[in-house]
């Protein structure tokens, strides 16, 4: 669905991503894990069209760049980290601007809509805060009405940048099955975590970056290799732990 190739992208003349390239395919939720500073929100802003870059982005074979801006809010939908909303309106109305890339200009919303807005206040837990103002929600709520006005546009693409940091355990499982979920029925989505548990056990493939360079990218197992943990995490693995996946890992103690 998605290829980006060579992709280096600078921040205040720092280059913070050098020679970035995957595939995403239809179906695939990708992971995108590295240490703080590594490059993957800034990964996550180029394909998105936020953020200035050389190389080549491609959706469905055709350049990203070329592609009209109404056409790529109807296709890419962008969650960025710590979002929030400008006005203090309710979480309905909220989730109800995900359809607007689907309405012509002032054209009004209709069943159809109503229907795909009360599925995903219902699938991020949200029904029975629908008429609640923005600004009166805590945190993990607040997080969960921005994932469900990005999923209420039905994107092809879904980027969403650390979308459960601020979730208990419960809704951080919950959003991950959504988003295996919106993959299941033929969308994509690029991920950005830290919780390399998560990551192992929800994402398809995870590309590891550290330092704005790609370090692996391949299944959750290869990638989160002890050779890896050591090298860009300075994690070790417990002894008893049964595998890379079961993730029992210590700080290696430097000095």
């Amino acid at each position: 669905m998605i290829t980006a190739s060579r992709i280096s992208a600078r921040l205040g003349g720092r280059l913070v991503l050098s020679g970035a390239g995957f595939s995403a395919r239809r179906g695939e939720l990708l992971g995108l894990v590295g240490p703080n500073g590594a490059g993957k929100s800034t990964l996550l802003r180029v394909i998105a069209g936020l953020q200035a870059y050389s190389g080549e982005l491609t959706l469905h074979g055709r350049p990203l760049a070329a592609m009209p801006a109404a056409e790529r809010a109807r296709r890419i939908a962008y969650l960025e980290q710590g979002g929030h909303s400008h006005w203090p309106i309710p979480v309905a109305r909220l989730a109800a601007l995900g359809r607007l890339p689907h309405l012509a200009p002032w054209q009004e919303s209709g069943p159809e809509d109503a229907a795909i807005i009360a599925r995903v206040l219902a699938a991020t837990d949200l029904t029975g805060l629908a008429e609640r103002p923005f600004d009166t929600l805590s945190g993990g709520e607040k997080a969960r009405a921005l994932i469900a006005r990005a999923l209420a546009g039905e994107p092809e693409l879904l980027l969403a940048d650390e979308p459960v940091a601020a979730l208990d355990p419960a809704h951080q499982l919950q959003i991950m099955e959504l988003f295996r979920a919106h993959c299941a029925n033929g969308g994509s989505a690029l991920t950005v975590l830290h919780d390399l548990r998560l990551a192992a056990r929800f994402c398809h493939r995870l590309l590891l970056l550290d330092q704005g360079r790609m370090r692996a990218l391949g299944p959750p197992e290869q990638v989160l290799s002890a050779e890896n943990l050591a090298r860009v995490y300075g994690l070790r693995l417990h002894a008893e732990t049964g595998g890379p996946l079961d993730l029992g890992w210590e700080r290696i103690q430097t000095g």
